[in-house]
Protein backbone atom coordinates (compact mmCIF):
# COMPACT_ATOMS: atom_id res chain seq x y z
CA UNK A 1 0.00 0.00 0.00
CA UNK A 2 2.23 2.83 1.25
CA UNK A 3 5.95 3.09 0.84
CA UNK A 4 7.98 0.92 3.19
CA UNK A 5 9.82 3.89 4.66
CA UNK A 6 9.88 4.58 8.35
CA UNK A 7 8.22 1.95 10.54
CA UNK A 8 6.22 3.09 13.58
CA UNK A 9 4.78 1.05 16.47
CA UNK A 10 1.23 0.08 15.59
CA UNK A 11 -0.02 -2.16 18.41
CA UNK A 12 1.12 -4.59 21.09
CA UNK A 13 0.14 -8.14 21.94
CA UNK A 14 0.74 -10.05 25.14
CA UNK A 15 1.32 -13.28 23.23
CA UNK A 16 3.83 -13.75 20.37
CA UNK A 17 1.37 -15.99 18.52
CA UNK A 18 -1.28 -13.29 18.63
CA UNK A 19 1.26 -10.76 17.34
CA UNK A 20 2.19 -12.99 14.42
CA UNK A 21 -1.49 -13.53 13.60
CA UNK A 22 -2.06 -9.76 13.54
CA UNK A 23 1.01 -9.31 11.32
CA UNK A 24 -0.20 -12.06 8.97
CA UNK A 25 -3.63 -10.43 8.74
CA UNK A 26 -2.05 -7.09 7.87
CA UNK A 27 0.27 -8.66 5.30
CA UNK A 28 -2.66 -10.46 3.69
CA UNK A 29 -4.06 -7.00 2.95
CA UNK A 30 -0.76 -5.77 1.48
CA UNK A 31 0.51 -3.93 4.57
CA UNK A 32 4.07 -4.82 5.54
CA UNK A 33 4.36 -5.64 9.24
CA UNK A 34 7.27 -6.37 11.54
CA UNK A 35 7.09 -8.14 14.88
CA UNK A 36 9.58 -7.37 17.67
CA UNK A 37 9.88 -8.11 21.34
CA UNK A 38 11.83 -9.82 24.09
CA UNK A 39 9.46 -12.80 23.94
CA UNK A 40 10.81 -13.69 20.48
CA UNK A 41 14.47 -14.12 21.40
CA UNK A 42 16.40 -17.16 22.61
CA UNK A 43 15.79 -16.21 26.27
CA UNK A 44 12.07 -15.62 26.15
CA UNK A 45 10.49 -13.45 28.78
CA UNK A 46 6.86 -14.32 29.33
CA UNK A 47 6.03 -12.19 32.37
CA UNK A 48 5.40 -8.49 32.75
CA UNK A 49 5.92 -5.62 30.37
CA UNK A 50 8.95 -7.19 28.70
CA UNK A 51 6.76 -10.06 27.49
CA UNK A 52 4.77 -7.81 25.17
CA UNK A 53 5.35 -8.15 21.46
CA UNK A 54 5.11 -5.06 19.26
CA UNK A 55 3.78 -4.93 15.73
CA UNK A 56 5.29 -2.21 13.54
CA UNK A 57 3.90 -0.91 10.25
CA UNK A 58 5.09 1.75 7.79
CA UNK A 59 4.10 5.24 8.85
CA UNK A 60 1.94 5.76 5.78
CA UNK A 61 -0.06 2.57 6.39
CA UNK A 62 -1.18 3.17 9.98
CA UNK A 63 -4.72 4.24 9.04
CA UNK A 64 -5.13 1.34 6.62
CA UNK A 65 -3.86 -1.08 9.27
CA UNK A 66 -6.42 0.26 11.76
CA UNK A 67 -9.18 -0.35 9.22
CA UNK A 68 -7.97 -3.91 8.61
CA UNK A 69 -8.01 -4.75 12.33
CA UNK A 70 -11.35 -3.01 12.83
CA UNK A 71 -12.79 -5.07 9.97
CA UNK A 72 -11.37 -8.26 11.49
CA UNK A 73 -12.97 -7.46 14.85
CA UNK A 74 -16.31 -6.71 13.20
CA UNK A 75 -16.16 -10.00 11.26
CA UNK A 76 -15.41 -11.90 14.46
CA UNK A 77 -18.26 -10.21 16.32
CA UNK A 78 -20.75 -10.90 13.55
CA UNK A 79 -19.74 -14.52 13.08
CA UNK A 80 -20.08 -15.50 16.73
CA UNK A 81 -23.61 -16.26 17.79
CA UNK A 82 -24.69 -15.52 21.34
CA UNK A 83 -25.78 -18.57 23.32
CA UNK A 84 -29.47 -19.25 23.21
CA UNK A 85 -31.11 -18.66 26.56
CA UNK A 86 -34.49 -19.96 27.46
CA UNK A 87 -34.81 -22.08 24.37
CA UNK A 88 -37.32 -24.89 24.28
CA UNK A 89 -34.56 -27.46 24.01
CA UNK A 90 -33.08 -26.60 27.42
CA UNK A 91 -36.51 -26.61 29.05
CA UNK A 92 -37.21 -30.07 27.68
CA UNK A 93 -34.00 -31.39 29.24
CA UNK A 94 -34.89 -29.80 32.57
CA UNK A 95 -38.31 -31.48 32.46
CA UNK A 96 -36.73 -34.85 31.67
CA UNK A 97 -34.26 -34.45 34.53
CA UNK A 98 -37.01 -33.50 37.01
CA UNK A 99 -39.16 -36.41 35.86
CA UNK A 100 -36.29 -38.90 36.26
CA UNK A 101 -35.41 -37.53 39.68
CA UNK A 102 -39.04 -37.78 40.81
CA UNK A 103 -39.23 -41.34 39.47
CA UNK A 104 -36.07 -42.38 41.34
CA UNK A 105 -37.34 -40.76 44.53
CA UNK A 106 -40.68 -42.55 44.14
CA UNK A 107 -38.97 -45.93 43.66
CA UNK A 108 -36.72 -45.30 46.67
CA UNK A 109 -39.72 -44.46 48.87
CA UNK A 110 -41.59 -47.61 47.74
CA UNK A 111 -38.62 -49.86 48.35
CA UNK A 112 -37.37 -48.66 51.73
CA UNK A 113 -40.52 -47.42 53.45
Amino acid sequence: MGDAGRFVPFTEASDPLEAHLIAARLESEGIEARVTGESLGPYRLTVGAMATTKIWVPEGDVDAARLVLLGSEADAALSSRPPETGSRFTWVWWLVAVFLLARLLYLYVLRYL
